[in-house]
């Protein structure tokens, strides 16, 4: 670059973003609209995966599903330093449950 101050740079950044917002608002209203249909059948096959609650596979693209679980965590700040001598800690613990989930990769 030049010697142009930062504050020159970036009203030179926001003259030029602000001359490409049409195109971009233009490419993201085609990009929202060609992505609907695959977005759609993503949404049935899992819908379908998790009526299944099992994965699938083909070739060119699995749909994995992952099982409902309870996930444990410890609130660290309180426990810093303080574990090893106090078991009473329990009070600490919060638990949360995991929804099932499906997983979409084109191989």
């Amino acid at each position: 670059m030049d010697d142009s101050t930062v504050e020159e740079l970036l009203e030179e950044l926001a003259m030029m973003t602000a001359g490409l917002q049409p195109l971009i608002q233009a490419q993201e209203a085609a990009l929202s609209i060609a992505m609907a249909p695959i977005n759609n059948l993503r949404e049935f096959i899992t819908q379908k995966v998790l009526e299944a609650e099992t994965s699938f596979s083909t070739p060119t693209a699995t749909a994995t599903y992952r099982k409902p679980s309870t996930r444990t965590s410890w609130d660290n700040s309180a426990l810093v330093g303080y574990m090893a001598a106090h078991p009473e800690l329990q009070q600490f613990r919060k638990v949360s449950p995991v929804k099932p989930s499906v997983s979409i990769k084109l191989v």
